[in-house]
């Protein structure tokens, strides 16, 4: 199903909205991307050298969010420079020297920026993909390193999670004109929630604050909520599409705004 193949005419103006959030990317995916440490934090968007900055930290699903950054960072004037790694934090699956890779790359983030004063960090993972020992150790000890430095500390946890290619099963509903529930259900919500809360139980000080996706991807009856008038909010079964991504703006903006405020309460001595 590709707006490419030549057949659009033979789509209502709802799937096509559907198709168009599984094709169409925010451009800025591979920005601050890095498979190999290349000496410093890349910068997604520039204001003045002064002014405060953001340090984001995360894997293909932050990626996907990267133009609400940029966007709101724009408008707060904050400085924003990061890391991305598709699969950072999951090393089941990888082989040895891929495993070593991650481990090594984050080893290199964590120095560079434990090496700031009271840095801003935000990280945005696939939380479910840290699923066994090897996976929470590293977790742990990316929290324990920025804990000692002081970091402010900003956690987005992951929305609702699908087992399905969740657009595709909605388009093909709407242009097969079949009503499929592909909401999740309010139990599986639940057990996700659980497991959330759990992996970050040991950590619930101060310094950490967490931003939870979970309200906003949810109906009053707590089934997931995959869609609105406008469009779908996912291009699979877990990342965001570009329209998804665009309902993070008020978490976004206030985190921004919190940075702001400690700029001000702690000018910079540099």
């Amino acid at each position: 199903l590709h707006l490419s193949d030549g057949v659009k005419a033979r789509f209502s103006p709802s799937t096509l909205n559907i198709v168009e959030s599984i094709e169409s990317k925010s451009g800025l995916q591979g920005s601050i991307r890095q498979n190999v440490w290349t000496g410093d934090l890349k910068t997604l968007h520039q204001e003045a050298k002064d002014n405060a900055t953001l340090i984001l930290f995360g894997d293909s699903h932050l990626e996907a969010t990267l133009h609400v950054f940029k966007e709101v960072a724009r408008d707060n004037g904050i400085n924003i420079k990061g890391l991305t790694l598709p699969g950072a934090l999951h090393l089941g699956l990888s082989s040895s020297t891929k495993h070593q890779g991650k481990v090594d790359l984050i080893d290199y983030f964590m120095n560079s920026v434990t090496h700031l004063e009271n840095p801003n960090v935000l990280m945005f993972f696939n939380w479910h993909s840290v699923n066994d020992d090897a996976e929470r150790s590293l977790l742990n000890n990316i929290f324990e390193k920025l804990r000692s430095v002081k970091s402010n500390v900003w956690v987005i946890k992951s929305p609702p999670v699908y087992q399905i290619d969740l657009p595709r099963f909605a388009a093909l509903s709407d242009y097969a004109g079949m009503e499929m529930d592909l909401s999740l259900p309010a139990d599986e919500i639940e057990h996700q929630r659980t497991f959330l809360d759990s992996l970050f139980n040991e950590w619930t000080d101060n310094e950490i604050k967490y931003l939870e996706l979970m309200p906003l991807f949810t109906m009053p009856n707590m089934k997931s909520k995959f869609r609105n008038d406008i469009g779908i909010f996912y291009s699979d079964g877990d990342h965001l599409s570009i329209h998804g991504a665009q309902q993070l703006k008020p978490l976004v903006h206030t985190v921004m705004k919190r940075i702001k405020a400690y700029k001000i309460e702690k000018p910079s001595t540099e």
